[in-house]
């Protein structure tokens, strides 16, 4: 490489290197990178007059793909950056013309396991967030990331789920957030990410477009929640109004004690808020906005300070660009 300011992506396909002949044919690239509840993805849209794909190529179930996206010379001359996106499972496909051209979609979960496709029933008994996942985790071929606190789970019914939309569920009513990432199953806690010291500062003369949204209906102050208390089997109830607002959120959910129903009812809380201010901005590419993490936002003036990363979209075409979904960050 010289000291050209350049981006360029790598590919592999079945773990043979496919640069060459995807980028030779690629007219766009683009890839998704979720925080949580959604599997990342990876789209191609490719020439192919030939027909390869439709022959030769043709995909098949299993056949995977791993993207990387490279940076030379970025913000000086020297200053290379590689961004793996990870190991995707080709889920679908199609073809159009004239004239000819293939479009391939892959996706982070492993497909060619049930994780994600087969509705179970079954009942949990005292076990834990982390020892559900680790199960799941390990059956699938798998390893697993848990940056979280653990919690216990004394009974807790899967009912005509599939285990990924079941354990997001649980994750979800406990705060935590979970991904699934180059072969890995990534559990964390989105609380503490938040608190976590922005990676940067994004400024409206950064942005090629902005858009900003804000919400007053659906925002709530505070929070209470009634549980039975399993000792006792007395009904108890928790609230927490940190503005001292009189728009209170009510949460219906099993709780297995004080403790618990706290984390509950601001994981519910947290849900409800995010909407409250949220920003899209589009920019130049850069492999430094991952989701999960948080910058701090200058030039939109009320809308200004420390958003976290929801969704960050990685788009090769007339260049590398990117687009960042993002929340404000929350106090609780």
């Amino acid at each position: 490489m010289g000291t050209a300011r350049e981006a360029t992506l790598s590919l592999s396909y079945n773990g043979k290197n496919a640069t060459e002949e995807i980028t030779n044919r690629l007219g766009q690239m683009t890839y998704t990178d979720v925080a949580s509840g959604e599997t990342d993805t990876i789209s191609l849209v490719m020439a192919d007059e030939k027909q390869k794909w439709l022959n030769a190529w043709f995909p098949v179930e299993g056949d995977y793909i791993e993207v990387a996206i490279n940076q030379y010379n970025w913000s000086k001359p020297g200053d290379n950056k590689k961004l793996k996106c990870g190991k995707f499972l080709i889920d679908d496909y199609d073809f159009k013309g004239p004239p000819d051209t293939f479009n391939l979609k892959a996706i982070s979960c492993p497909i060619n396991t049930d994780f994600s496709s087969t509705k179970k029933s079954k009942t949990w008994n005292k076990t834990s967030i982390k020892g559900i996942a680790s199960g799941m985790a390990k059956k699938i071929g798998i390893s697993l990331v848990y940056d979280a606190p653990d919690h216990k789970i004394n009974k807790q019914e899967q009912s005509d789920q599939d285990d990924m939309r079941f354990l997001f569920g649980i994750c979800e009513s406990y705060g935590l957030a979970m991904k699934l990432f180059n072969s890995k199953l990534i559990i964390f806690s989105e609380v503490e990410y938040e608190k976590k010291k922005a990676v940067g500062t994004l400024d409206k003369s950064d942005c090629d477009t902005y858009e900003l949204n804000g919400t007053l209906v659906g925002i709530y102050h505070g929070v209470s929640i009634k549980y039975t208390d399993s000792k006792t089997n007395k009904t108890l109830s928790y609230s927490y109004n940190e503005s001292k607002g009189n728009r209170i959120l009510k949460v219906n959910e099993k709780a297995e004690s004080y403790s618990d129903a706290e984390i509950k009812a601001k994981a519910k809380l947290r849900k409800a808020n995010k909407e409250a201010r949220t920003i899209t901005l589009d920019l130049k590419g850069n492999t430094s906005y991952v989701a999960g993490t948080c910058y701090n936002i200058t030039g939109f003036g009320k809308f200004n300070g420390k958003y976290y990363i929801d969704r960050v979209t990685h788009s090769f075409s007339d260049g590398y660009t990117v687009s960042l979904q993002m929340h404000r960050v929350l106090s609780y």
